[in-house]
């Protein structure tokens, strides 16, 4: 008896610690935490995680996917090993595995069946998203622009520990309160978040200035609102009926860009942005930013063109090298059929193992929303080196779950 005893308190130990190491996590996607705590101290909570969740018995549907996970991550490091791969080798691999570490919270948690820590964990990551959805509005006030340099890291205007203080939100941020807005809108709906913290996270899209997380805020805003049942076919449907009433009432949705650059005056880069697309439709050429997308976007798929099977497979002297500004069109040029098919297994076995089985709940419709927004994300735009995206697809989408199966 004083055996098993001894056994179930250290299992309750290893229970809490493994709980209390998630949530540190979770914490460090904060930016201002993940600055100064540094990603090696994230790296070394994760392997902590992940030794004592093992320990403690972790759901054998994990050893699949982590095999899936390892095969992508040698392909994408083989296809796409730059520069400072080759200096820092461990950056690198570190930041690829950081992006699908989420899995293994998501994996543990489900199959333990722990609702409740599903529960909280969710609410954790929800603080998270609109404490800096809040920051990085005021940020964004008194450093303009300060999302896109923490992006791209070419402009000198600020110094980092600037931006940091204010725990400013960037590129992967942004784009990860986006995917979440479904999301949101369901708790809301559940009455189980105020509809006032929402307009933290849209006033910070809006104040961030990326063009197209405005277009696909739009999008999760009106379909989780709006469509009650739909399936991925309806959604095509949608896609592709949009597409075509652009090309069948070109002058009137010209007319309506030209409406929205004078409407959103006051934030230059938007105004920019619609001034560009204005011009691509009315007169047939790019130009400025768009212009430079478009050249990335076809060399990524010219080099997938050229060797469909396995792209440029990090072949430097390749006729056509990848853009590197497009998720799907970058893996398809630098690595083919073969790694966008491993990408796709995680995704799959992602989908099989967690998702198809909370398919009965309510919540799985605003699921489906936010999973097209990542594709969509991901179809013109990076997302490999985001944490903030890969913890709210992979972790909170089904997360939120908890809500409605919880018994606490």
């Amino acid at each position: 008896m004083d055996t098993v005893n001894q056994m179930q308190v250290k299992s309750n130990l290893i229970n809490r610690a493994i709980y209390v190491i998630a949530a540190m996590i979770i914490l460090c996607y904060i930016p201002i935490v993940h600055y100064y705590l540094g990603p090696y101290f994230v790296l070394m909570c994760m392997i902590s995680f992940i030794f004592l969740s093992t320990i403690n018995g972790y759901p054998i549907q994990i050893i699949t996917i982590s095999i899936f996970i390892f095969i992508f991550i040698v392909i994408h490091c083989i296809t796409n090993w730059s520069s400072v791969d080759a200096v820092k080798p461990l950056v690198g691999i570190n930041s690829r595995f950081m992006f699908f570490f989420p899995l293994y919270l998501t994996y543990y948690f489900h199959g333990k069946n722990e609702n409740k820590c599903l529960c909280n964990l969710s609410k954790l990551v929800i603080f998270v998203l609109v404490l800096t959805s809040f920051t990085t509005m005021i940020g964004l006030e008194i450093f303009p622009g300060a999302s896109r340099y923490l992006a791209v890291g070419q402009s000198d205007a600020y110094e980092m520990n600037d931006l940091m203080n204010y725990n400013i939100g960037g590129y992967g941020f942004v784009y990860s309160i986006v995917i979440a807005l479904p999301l949101f809108i369901y708790l809301i709906k559940l009455n189980k978040l105020n509809w006032l913290l929402i307009l933290f996270p849209l006033g910070c899209i809006l104040a961030a200035q990326y063009m197209y997380a405005l277009v696909l805020s739009v999008i999760a805003v009106i379909g989780s609102s709006f469509f009650k049942k739909i399936n991925y076919i309806t959604m095509a449907i949608f896609i592709i009926s949009g597409c075509l009433c652009s090309v069948l009432l070109k002058e009137v949705l010209i007319d309506m860009i030209y409406y929205l650059t004078t409407a959103f005056s006051q934030y230059q880069n938007l105004e920019v942005r619609f001034q560009e697309i204005a011009s691509f439709l009315q007169y047939g050429y790019a130009q400025g930013d768009f212009d430079s997308r478009l050249d990335l976007y076809t060399n990524s798929i010219n080099a997938f063109l050229d060797n469909p099977l396995i792209g440029t497979w990090g072949d430097t002297n390749a006729v056509h090298q990848i853009g590197g500004h497009a998720f799907i069109l970058d893996v398809l040029g630098s690595s083919g059929l073969i790694g966008f098919s491993a990408f796709g297994l995680i995704i799959y076995k992602y989908y099989i193992d967690i998702l198809r089985k909370l398919n009965r709940l309510t919540f799985y419709r605003y699921v489906k929303w936010s999973i097209l927004l990542f594709f969509l994300l991901s179809a013109i735009n990076t997302i490999l080196t985001s944490g903030q995206i890969s913890l709210v697809l992979f972790f909170l989408v089904s997360a939120i779950s908890a809500f409605e199966t919880k018994t606490i």
